[in-house]
Order: structure tokens, then sequence, then C-alpha cells
């Protein structure tokens, strides 16, 4: 009877346990000093994260994966930022449209911040600007705080995974923008 609710325990946490793996691949990613590794490192990260949030049955967290997914392998192998900006917004406002297609901004009121986030991540990855990447990363990834921390509130778990995630990379951004200036 124990091995059994030992089992079924693990088993309702795994989104968490998946997704603690992708925030520390991810976070090695941003202190590894080669641009070829920490975009490895990243790529894999999003998959593991994209595993997590579909475990969870999240669908924005686990469509957000898909455009840093390829926000990352963009940037790995070097695409010009005319694409990347097209490809990465366009996407993501396709992802709004289904969002709003399918009636989720009224069931999740806090939705809108996490699209504004979207857009903004993927503005992120497009733009090759230091300070432009760094003011719509660090926009998107406050909203991303925002929303992730109303997810936890409504009840969603890998909520905190989002959480934890974007307070590391809001750490990191902090630590490039003493670098640029």
């Amino acid at each position: 009877m124990t091995e059994v609710y030992k089992q079924n325990n693990l088993l309702k946490y795994a989104d968490i346990y998946i997704g603690a793996l992708g925030v520390i691949m991810i976070s090695i990613g941003l202190i590894v000093t080669t641009p070829c590794d920490s975009h490895i490192l990243f790529i894999i990260g999003q998959i593991v994260l994209f595993c997590s949030a579909v475990i969870a049955r999240n669908k924005f967290y686990y469509l957000l994966q898909i455009v840093t997914f390829l926000g990352a392998l963009f940037g790995l192998f070097g695409f010009a930022v005319s694409i990347k900006l097209f490809l990465l917004v366009f996407l993501s406002i396709i992802i709004i449209s289904y969002f709003i297609y399918c009636g989720m901004f009224k069931e999740d009121k806090s939705l809108s911040v996490g699209a504004i986030s979207l857009i903004c991540l993927a503005v992120g990855y497009s733009i090759n600007n230091n300070l432009v990447t760094s003011y719509a990363f660090g926009i998107g990834g406050v909203l991303q705080v925002i929303y992730a921390w109303c997810a936890i509130r409504a009840g969603i778990a890998v909520g905190w995974i989002f959480l934890v995630l974007n307070i590391v990379f809001l750490l990191a951004l902090v630590v490039r923008l003493f670098e640029i200036f």
C-alpha cells in the first residue's frame, strides 16, 4: 500500500521534477562561456520544460516553450534578425489568436499578462542589439513572473518552475546590464 502511494506521489509531481531539471540545464547554460554550448543547453532545457508543461497539461506554458525553443534554435544557427522577428512574432500572434478563439482569456484573466510576455520574449529572441534585447527580455521576464505567480495562486503547480526560471533569467539579465553599462 505504501509503495503504491509513493509511486502515485512521484507521478503526481513528475511535471515539477522534470521542469526542475530543465531549469537546472538552462541555468547552467547561462554560466557556460562558449556560445555553442550555451545554446545547446538552452535548447535541451527548453525541450525538457516543454515536456514538463505537456505533462502538466498547461497550454500556455507548452506553447511558450515552442517559441522559446525556436528562439534558442535560431540563435544557435544564426538566422537573420528579420527572419527571426517575423517567425517568432508571427507564431506568438497565432498562439494569442488561438487563445482568443478558445476563449482562454475568459477562463484565465491573467493570460493577457502572459500573452504580452510572449510577444516581448519573441522580440528579445529576435533582435541582436544588446540593449533592446535586454529590455525585451526584462519586460517579458517580469511579466512571466507575474503570470507564474497568478498561475500558482490558481493552483497550477508548474507555475513554480516558470517562476523560478524567470527569476533566474532576470538575475542574469541584471548582471548582463551591468556589463553593458
